[in-house]
């Protein structure tokens, strides 16, 4: 089958921003870090979500490989999440697998949203659209989503997930607006200006700006002002994010490119990374570096995170660990091995 080579671009562009974006993360108090994490996390989750969306709409029924790849994979990496930080006390693994760790919300995600998806084909695009829109926005008023199974974030960029599902060719809808690309390119480059400006202007805009993109909690406050202020502030977040998402279509090249075959295996990069990521980070608080050795390593290292963790041999080795059905048969090929030496052969 023959691949999508925008896609794959896309896939790269994007797995190279979630890194990249943890690191930004990881040290948003810093100014330039602030900055950097406002403007990836406006638009690199809403769009990563489309392209699996838009990856997903073949899917007409439930499927029991959602149970055996995402399902298990999701199980192994809380795993390895929980002994990872037990071993050297970084990161956020916990007993707790109803509580996702860091990145495996999204497979959670993926579960959820595969899960749902064949129901809106039953309905109006538009009336689906809308619909899970209003449901996203609303559902941040209830605290009990907050944190079982990161239901909040998943109900929250459902809409997004949606929006690639109903998306026919996404090639032909580049094409037929391509002749306003520039007017799209000028309108990304000037929202990322303005929240790079608002992000500097006050520490309390920067959070505010933070709070508008990174749907980690709803809106929970004991003032009804303040909770309907926090809801403006994700509306707002949402719209922009896209309006931000849809502009970014244009700047990803159609043809094949020197990374294009690194797309891949974007999964393998999303799962790993932050094993990298959190060593690296606590290198940086080791240390006493200054803040631009710090921003121009994040940089550097995320490159360098996404490039080999995108490669074959890191795919080969991780298949195991996402297929239950490749783990199961490279359990039997090691227990008829062994028995095939003699080592479970009774004289």
């Amino acid at each position: 089958m023959e691949r999508n080579l925008y896609l794959d671009n896309m896939k790269f562009i994007l797995i190279l921003l979630v890194v990249l974006g943890h690191f930004a993360n990881l040290n948003r108090l810093i100014p330039i870090f602030g900055i950097v994490n406002n403007i990836i996390y406006s638009f690199h989750m809403p769009l990563f979500i489309f392209v699996s969306g838009y990856l997903s709409k073949k899917i007409l029924a439930h499927r029991r490989k959602e149970i055996d790849q995402v399902l298990y994979t999701y199980f192994v990496f809380e795993i390895l999440n929980l002994a990872f930080t037990k071993i050297t006390s970084i990161g956020h693994g916990d007993y707790n697998v109803f509580v996702p760790t860091d990145q495996n919300w999204y497979l959670l995600g993926i579960f959820f949203w595969r899960l749902f998806l064949p129901y809106y084909y039953n309905f109006k695009k538009t009336t689906s659209f809308i619909a899970t829109v209003i449901i996203a926005l609303s559902i941040g008023f209830y605290d009990q989503f907050n944190t079982f199974l990161g239901l909040y974030r998943i109900i929250y960029f459902m809409p997004f997930f949606v929006l690639g599902g109903i998306c026919n060719d996404i090639n032909y809808f580049r094409y037929r607006y391509s002749r306003f690309r520039y007017m799209f390119l000028t309108l990304l480059f000037a929202s990322f200006l303005i929240i790079a400006i608002i992000s500097l202007y006050s520490t309390e805009l920067n959070k505010a700006i933070a709070y508008a993109f990174t749907p980690f909690k709803g809106y929970s406050s004991p003032s009804i002002k303040e909770e309907l202020l926090r809801f403006s502030l994700r509306s707002i977040g949402f719209i922009i994010s896209l309006i931000i998402s849809f502009c970014f279509l244009f700047i990803v090249p159609n043809k094949k490119t020197f990374y294009t075959h690194l797309g891949k295996h974007t999964l393998n990069v999303y799962l790993l990374h932050m094993f990298f990521v959190f060593l690296v980070n606590w290198i940086f608080e080791a240390n006493n570096i200054t803040i631009f050795t710090m921003f121009i390593t994040s940089i550097f290292t995320s490159i360098l995170i996404t490039v080999l963790l995108s490669s074959d041999l890191v795919n080969k080795m991780m298949l195991p660990l996402t297929n239950c059905n490749k783990m199961i048969s490279l359990f039997k090929r090691s227990w008829f091995g062994a028995s095939g030496l003699g080592l479970t052969h009774e004289r």
